[in-house]
């Protein structure tokens, strides 16, 4: 599982290790509050959620914000408050994206796991890009001139 998770090619141990911590934690921890939610309402969860680009980031964020939060890291401690704080400030909102019927990563999987439809935009060449407020004009006027915005 944990090849499907991020790359069909080995990954290195450091994100190896990540990969298996985050297993474990969305194991022990996610699944049996995910599987609370399973065919609830209009709400759509895909047991194939490893294939879901949007699902992996937002768990993977679930789970960094949980090990900050709730475990502590190296720099601090976990606070008193800190489960709670990751239920409401990550946890409800990363669950109500992640399931909504018609906006979430899962919304065609309704029936059963089916690919999404659109799977991203290619990435331009550096030198495609140009990012105005970066490393263009310094203004909104001359934003606007730059992207051909004024009247």
């Amino acid at each position: 599982m944990t090849e499907q998770l991020l790359s069909p090619t080995p990954l290195p141990e450091a994100a190896g290790e990540r990969v298996e911590t985050f297993l474990r934690w969305f194991t022990d921890v996610l699944s049996p509050v995910l599987t609370a939610e399973w065919g609830r309402n209009d709400r759509v969860l895909c047991e194939h959620w490893w294939e879901h680009p949007e699902a992996v980031a937002r768990l993977l964020a679930l789970h960094d914000a949980w090990t900050v939060m709730v475990e502590g890291d190296e720099d601090s401690e976990p606070s008193a408050d800190g489960p709670s704080r990751w239920w409401i400030e990550h946890f409800d909102p990363h669950l109500d994206a992640l399931l909504h019927p018609g906006k979430g990563p899962f919304r065609f999987c309704r029936n059963g796991h089916a690919p999404e439809k659109f799977t991203g935009w290619p990435a331009p060449d550096a030198g495609q890009l140009h990012l105005p407020a970066i490393d263009g004009p310094a203004d909104a006027g001359e934003a606007a001139a730059a992207l051909d915005l004024t009247d």
